[in-house]
């Protein structure tokens, strides 16, 4: 039987959540459960080299990028310069410029989401000009990301934890984008509904670690900390839901991913 590979297409395996030497017991966690690749995400100046330093680490790929909420031209010269620096072997493993986008939850003022949007045009730029694939943010502010990204990007695209709605999703699709669903799919009502919508041939698996599990938290509780190993109920979440085996879910998933990063 041929046998299940899964990517767990974007998380943060940084602090304050993850500490590094943690990271070795967390790769041998996802491999037993099948998720052999595992791209962690630095969206912030002060991650980059902690990011960075994990990439020697068997299944552990990169991305850097600059969450919207800290766009600013200092920022972005941040991520440009750590980019164009990167050693050869780095580059082998970094794989994408993100996440990057826009951010209309957190970020109310008119004038913060202008400059937003500049940013993300930039950083759109940036990514043509490395020659790299884009990973995007785009919370409460999916239509604004997408007319953006219609219009300036150059390189291969992935929707984030998307929650737009079914015209979104299918700008998205006929776009030939990629979209990403965490493991909160297991139980959010939201997602689930928004889960339906992507087609087999656009979706990817992502967990978000340490955000968004698949275990809701009960009253009191404190949040469950999620991590790659986990992929492995959203995969089960999608073949019964869909009706098809988890090694077709698996196949699928994971082809869209590795075209996208094109895993080295």
């Amino acid at each position: 039987m041929e046998p299940i590979e899964l990517v767990d297409a974007h998380t943060h395996l940084i602090l304050p959540w993850f500490e590094a030497y943690e990271l070795e017991e967390i790769m041998k966690r996802a491999f037993e459960k099948k998720v052999n690749w595992v791209v962690n995400c630095a969206s912030e100046p002060e991650n980059y080299q902690e990011v960075l330093n994990g990439l020697t680490i068997k299944g552990l790929y990169s991305t850097l990028g600059l969450q919207p909420t800290i766009a600013n031209l200092e920022n972005l010269s941040k991520l440009k310069q750590t980019i164009e620096n990167l050693t050869s072997k780095e580059r082998m493993k970094n794989l994408a410029l993100g996440e990057v986008g826009l951010d209309y939850y957190w970020v109310k003022e008119e004038k913060e989401r202008d400059n937003q949007a500049i940013i993300f045009e930039k950083a759109l730029e940036l990514a043509h000009e490395v020659n790299l694939p884009v990973v995007i943010h785009s919370r409460d502010a999916e239509k604004e990301s997408i007319d953006i990204l219609e219009k300036k990007a150059q390189t291969p695209v992935l929707m984030h934890s998307f929650a737009g709605d079914e015209e979104q999703i299918k700008r998205a699709v006929d776009n030939g984008w990629v979209i990403s669903v965490p493991t909160s799919v297991v139980y959010r009502k939201k997602a689930q509904r928004i889960a339906e919508k992507i087609p087999l041939e656009n979706l990817v698996l992502e967990t978000d670690a340490p955000f968004l599990g698949p275990f809701p938290r009960k009253k009191g509780e404190k949040q469950t900390r999620n991590e790659p190993a986990n992929i492995i109920y959203s995969l089960k979440y999608f073949a019964e839901r869909r009706e098809i085996s988890e090694l077709e879910v698996a196949k699928r998933t994971t082809e869209n991913a590795k075209k996208f990063y094109k895993f080295r």
